[in-house]
């Protein structure tokens, strides 16, 4: 290893460093459990999503499929990852965390439309569109496409929780816990901890299997 690709090793491994050293530590463990009841499960994926990435879209299904083909045996928790070239991710990732907050079990169905509605927020089509505009139609979607499942107050909290300073510091917790991961784009996968650095979202079902299926032998771990 040359002496050059020394300096930029040790300038990211400061760099992570310096992140990790600022990061408040959050109440619970960062990101959103798929499966509650898989906690004690011997295996643990992590996916970091952007909500507007194209391929974190294209890897959810297989992901989702993996998740609920090994049940009980697998334990999933989406982590989302606002990439900055996106710019509406961050409004995106926000909501999350709100609806997490204000009902945990539609988190989920919040992230696929989005990844259903990625080009009504994408960068190139909301370049002249006001940030609370954006927040507003994201308010809207959720409202529209959620209603037989919310409250009739549901609209009203949800928008709330975009003029909240805890939702907004939650998020920039989440954003950072990914840095000091050393993720770098999305979708990243680890598995019980270690990153898979080959898995993208062309991996099929049969790719996820053959690193999943071994290790549902092991020793179970437990997630306060």
């Amino acid at each position: 290893m040359g002496t050059s690709t020394w300096v930029v090793w040790s300038i990211l491994l400061l760099a992570v460093a310096q992140v990790a050293g600022s990061i408040p530590i959050p109440r619970r463990y960062d990101g959103f459990v798929f499966n509650a009841s898989s906690s004690s499960s011997p295996v643990l994926l992590e996916a970091f999503f952007d909500p507007l990435c194209p391929d974190s879209a294209d890897a959810w299904p297989v992901v989702k499929k993996i998740a609920q083909y090994f049940q009980d045996d697998l334990l999933l928790i989406v982590h989302p990852f606002p990439l900055p070239y996106h710019h509406n991710a961050y409004f995106a990732s926000r909501a999350l965390h709100i609806i997490n907050n204000l009902n945990s079990s539609l988190t989920y169905p919040l992230l696929e439309l989005f990844f259903e509605n990625q080009d009504s927020f994408s960068t190139s089509e909301t370049l002249a569109e006001a940030p609370s505009s954006v927040v507003d139609r994201i308010v809207q979607l959720a409202a529209d496409s959620l209603n037989e499942l919310v409250s009739s107050d549901f609209e009203s909290q949800f928008k709330a929780g975009f003029s909240d300073t805890g939702t907004d510091l939650i998020t920039r917790v989440s954003f950072k816990f990914g840095c000091s991961r050393v993720v770098v784009g999305t979708p990243y996968f680890f598995v019980n901890g270690i990153p898979l650095y080959d898995a993208d979202s062309a991996w099929t079902f049969s790719e996820w299997a053959e690193i999943i299926e071994p290790l549902t032998g092991a020793q179970k771990i437990a997630l306060a």
